[in-house]
């Protein structure tokens, strides 16, 4: 298989995976009600917050040091192994002491263990998983997400009425991925861990040190994501339930954006590197008002579509899902704008500034969320998300224009969110229908709007989407 098609088939199965998530938390909530599944999302979302610390970026070192040497590097893929598993053990303890704080001495250590159990087996098998990539074997990147997910669908059909309280759903997904690290030993093949012989504190400072960049990059992201449910858990797991009920919708959104950034990454790469940089900044600003126009227009529909979709998807008892739904509805543009001009910054090799941008992003979310979540719970968790997202694009549209790779970056953008009021005017007669039929009628005059403006977008806009079509298409 191509290169170009592998590419293609990873975005598929992430796309796959994450609707199957999806799938999964509504059905969880329909069967489990609002207080059990805001119990599992306060778990997830602790042991997430802290997985990079485990993580460390061993899988990039790894793949870095047998592509530098040109060979299997089984004493470094051994040293990892044993660097993640004691990592582990002190991000377990660390999770503990978390929780009994957050809780206020209501601490649930097996729950945390299965939550923080089953989010490092998913790491770990990703780590096993690196000798298979470095000899472009890509199998397991298709079927381990597969059969996570699928298993963990029908676990849930065959357990949800023996459950007596929310975190046990953690523990469906530590046997659904130990399942996915189980097939991921197939990639030792490539490379057989040689736990042989001794090695100095010093080698693994050294180790941790190099993996730390990695690290810190993905701790303040992932404190962004998941600081507000862990708050929210202190107060009330309903409210968790409410709110992530919103979110998750809102995430599955916004990872359409990322499959199109995959596809923009290497062509801004490959311009730069050719030195043809203005024709990079201009392939950048035509996807900005590409994402504008398109995501714009979907962040409008879930606006006046939300409110009844999410009682319809979740249940009757998630009404104020569907508003709070209403306030994170702009981070489906947002989002996907950060997304688009963070990956541009990587391009431009300026990862050092993307660190310290979603360090002061995780800082002002942390601030934001201590501050509006005791007065307005998860609407004051929403706010802040909004913020924070906001506040990230800033620093990084400020940082662009600071080192003035392309003047004209921003060219068009106005004339799109002119387009995203107009639409915004067109569907407020229709904002009092009811989910499904609100789907269909808003959807239907947002697919017609944007058809009658196509001929008026920019050259560079309608030039732009052709090429991302088209580099899909032969991917």
């Amino acid at each position: 298989m191509s290169m170009g098609r592998t590419s293609l088939a990873v975005s598929l199965v992430t796309f796959f995976e994450k609707i199957c998530a999806f799938v999964l938390v509504l059905m969880a909530s329909r069967l489990m009600g609002d207080e059990r599944v805001g119990e599992f999302f306060y778990y997830f979302s602790l042991a997430c917050m802290v997985i990079p610390l485990v993580d460390m970026g061993f899988g990039k070192l790894f793949l870095q040091a047998w592509w530098k040497d040109d060979r299997p590097q089984e004493k470094l893929f051994a040293r990892l192994m044993v660097l993640k598993v004691f990592l582990g053990v002190a991000a377990w303890g660390l999770l503990v002491g978390i929780d009994q704080v957050v809780r206020w001495g209501e601490g649930h250590p097996l729950a945390v263990s299965g939550a923080f159990l089953a989010v490092f087996l998913e790491r770990l098998s990703d780590l096993l998983l690196s000798p298979a990539r470095a000899k472009h074997d890509f199998r397991g990147d298709l079927l381990v997400p597969v059969v996570s997910r699928v298993l963990n669908l029908a676990l849930l059909f065959v357990c949800v009425n023996w459950f007596t309280s929310g975190y046990q759903l953690a523990w469906l997904y530590v046997v659904a991925n130990g399942a996915g690290a189980l097939i991921s030993l197939y990639a030792l093949r490539y490379c057989r861990p040689d736990f042989r012989g001794s090695w100095t504190f010093r080698e693994g400072g050294r180790l941790l040190k190099e993996g730390l960049p990695f690290s810190l990059t993905a701790l303040f992201v992932m404190i962004s994501f998941y600081v507000d449910s862990v708050m929210l858990g202190h107060f009330s797991f309903a409210e968790v339930g409410h709110y992530n009920a919103a979110y998750r919708i809102i995430l599955v959104m916004v990872v359409l954006s990322g499959g199109v950034c995959r596809t923009l990454f290497p062509r801004i790469l490959q311009l730069r590197g050719e030195g043809r940089v203005e024709e990079a900044g201009w392939f950048v600003n035509g996807s900005l008002q590409v994402f504008v126009l398109l995501f714009g227009a979907l962040m409008v529909g879930s606006i006046y579509t939300g409110p009844s979709l999410l009682p319809m998807l979740f249940g009757s008892s998630f009404v104020s899902s569907g508003q709070v739904f209403v306030v994170l509805a702009p981070l489906i543009l947002l989002a996907s704008l950060t997304n688009l001009l963070g990956h541009t910054l990587e391009a431009m090799e300026l990862q050092k500034q993307v660190v310290k941008i979603n360090a002061c992003s995780a800082c002002f979310n942390v601030a934001a969320n201590l501050v509006l979540i005791p007065r307005w719970g998860m609407y004051g968790a929403a706010v802040t998300t909004l913020l924070t997202e906001t506040l990230t694009l800033l620093q990084i549209g400020l940082l662009l224009r600071k080192h003035r790779i392309w003047p004209d970056l921003y060219q068009g953008i106005p004339q799109g969110l002119l387009f995203i009021c107009i639409t915004a005017l067109a569907l407020f007669p229709f904002r009092a229908l009811t989910a499904p039929v609100a789907l269909v009628v808003n959807g239907g005059i947002l697919f017609l709007l944007l058809l009658a403006y196509f001929p008026w977008w920019p050259d560079v806009a309608k030039s732009t989407l052709r090429k991302l079509i088209s580099a899909r298409g032969a991917a």
